[in-house]
């Protein structure tokens, strides 16, 4: 898998805040959540998730620079930032991300 084509300018209606799930049925996904679909998960097919090596450097790569737009620290714990910090500041770093790859395509999610 490459970088994604598009990645979504997120809300905080966007962003699922739980400490049990990652996604939920209603398409919210916590940040986490969010990074492993758009940087993780390849899906040849509907049946299986793929995770190639480059998946795995990519997905590490992207979360390397999320911790540092965002100013978590790169040995800090996400799901512990993610349980403290509101929705709409988790959507505001994600959007900085997406700017900081270079993505400046509006798609709705």
């Amino acid at each position: 898998m490459a970088y994604p084509e598009f990645i979504p300018v997120f809300t905080k209606d966007d962003i699922l805040l739980s400490k049990t799930e990652y996604e939920h049925k209603d398409g919210r996904k916590t940040t986490v959540g969010w990074l492993k679909h758009l940087f993780l998960f390849s899906q040849p097919d509907a049946k299986h998730i793929w995770i190639t090596e480059d998946d795995r450097k990519i997905y590490k790569t992207v979360l390397d620079k999320f911790k540092k737009l965002s100013t978590i620290g790169v040995q800090a714990d996400l799901h512990e930032w993610e349980d403290r910090t509101s929705a709409k500041k988790q959507a505001e770093c994600l959007n900085k991300l997406r700017r900081a790859l270079g993505y400046t395509e509006i798609m709705e999610i």
